[in-house]
């Protein structure tokens, strides 16, 4: 084909004939006979064969098209919580917003994680997109696949292509305390009424020993 897309065979003799399109790295072949002869495509989307067409002498058939559609592919991931604090994923969070946008910044999609954690983009033309996540409240983010911004990732697709393992992790504060109370009956428990003890200085020490807080 030309740059147009045109292609012609010529001094044909009469006779039956059938036509082959070698579909392209990256494409699919589009619906077959969906419409008005001259403008549909007659390609099989499994072969890329037409039927038959019988020419007689003088015959000129030029009816005979294929239409292509980019293969697209899928961008997926999970979202997962990070409970001891060293930035990989322990469980799942359900409800998370994910939102695929393209290279502009222009959202395309969005979905919402699942039960597991899981986000999926199907029918996702190729090109290049980032993945986006809102925490839920209480949540931030602490790491993701690509090591950049925590809270978005950056995807390549190629045509048909599938990109997965684009995960997040997210975290939540814990907290730490209590009450200083008066034991006026020394008896180690606190009970009703008794007082606590305001400006007694509480540290918060780590694994180490050392204070850091």
């Amino acid at each position: 084909t030309n740059a147009q897309g045109d292609y012609l065979f010529t001094n044909l003799d009469a006779g039956t004939y059938s036509v082959e399109f070698v579909k392209p790295n990256g494409f699919d072949f589009t619906s077959t006979d969906t419409g008005a002869d001259g403008t549909d495509s007659d390609a099989i989307q499994t072969t890329g064969r037409t039927g038959t067409y019988t020419l007689q002498g003088g015959d000129d058939n030029r009816t005979v098209d294929a239409g292509l559609v980019v293969k697209t592919g899928t961008i997926s991931g999970v979202v997962l919580e990070d409970r001891d604090n060293n930035n990989s994923g322990d469980t799942p969070i359900a409800g998370v917003t994910v939102v695929l946008k393209d290279a502009a910044g222009n959202p395309v999609a969005s979905t919402t994680t699942g039960a597991d954690g899981s986000y999926s983009f199907s029918d996702v033309p190729p090109g290049n997109y980032t993945v986006e996540q809102s925490n839920l409240p209480t949540y931030s983010d602490v790491a993701d696949t690509d090591g950049g911004n925590p809270n978005v990732i950056s995807v390549t697709l190629p045509a048909g292509g599938t990109s997965s393992g684009n995960n997040f992790v997210d975290e939540r504060k814990a907290t730490l305390g209590d009450r200083v109370f008066l034991d006026a009956d020394r008896d180690g428990q606190q009970d009703a009424g008794e007082a606590g003890v305001a400006g007694v200085t509480v540290n918060l020490l780590n694994a180490a020993g050392s204070v850091v807080g």
